[in-house]
């Protein structure tokens, strides 16, 4: 049963200067869901989730559309999803993506003192949104970042193994 507020979220981008990635200096995208002001903000759909974690900084519209793409052809391969071990049709995608969420993005923070819970992810919204949607509805802020290099839309790019775990530790402390 959801909590007593509404639910906002948004994705923030913030750039770590005394780090790189690459040759730019480090972004750390952060997901954050919070209780927010009833009335505020736009409905979203599961689409929001995609249209985030495929975002990629620094990066044209091209490479982030070709990264958006192997993220939905994963997510449908049942490869970043268990819960379809056998793949999902065109028309089962479709209705995922559209459908609603109780989450208002960019949503007004509703006024008060509230607890923050740091998450870390493999891939970003997509996992555990229910759970975040849970929390933040009875009155918590969570950030969620994904563990693989500087987004979720990784594959195969930034850190890994131990780099990886360090560059997680290091974006958490930013």
């Amino acid at each position: 049963t959801p909590g007593k507020f509404k639910v906002g979220y948004k994705r923030i981008d913030r750039t770590d200067a005394s780090r790189t990635y690459g040759s730019q200096p480090r972004v750390v995208q952060m997901y954050v869901w919070y209780p927010a002001r009833s009335g505020t903000g736009n409905k979203a759909l599961y689409d929001q989730y995609f249209k985030d974690i495929a975002y990629d900084w620094g990066l044209n519209k091209s490479t982030s559309d070709s990264l958006g793409r192997m993220l939905t052809k994963h997510f449908r391969s049942g490869a970043l999803n268990p819960s379809f071990p056998q793949g999902i049709s065109d028309a089962a995608f479709q209705k995922i993506l559209q459908t609603p969420i109780p989450v208002m993005v960019n949503a007004v923070p509703a006024s008060g003192k509230f607890p923050l819970v740091l998450h870390i992810t493999s891939n970003g919204p997509l996992h555990q949104s229910v759970m975040l949607v849970y929390l933040e509805s009875d009155g918590y802020v969570v950030i969620s970042m994904s563990m693989y290099g500087s987004s979720p839309a990784f594959y195969g790019r930034g850190e890994a193994g131990t780099r990886g775990l360090h560059a997680m530790t290091e974006d958490l402390a930013f």
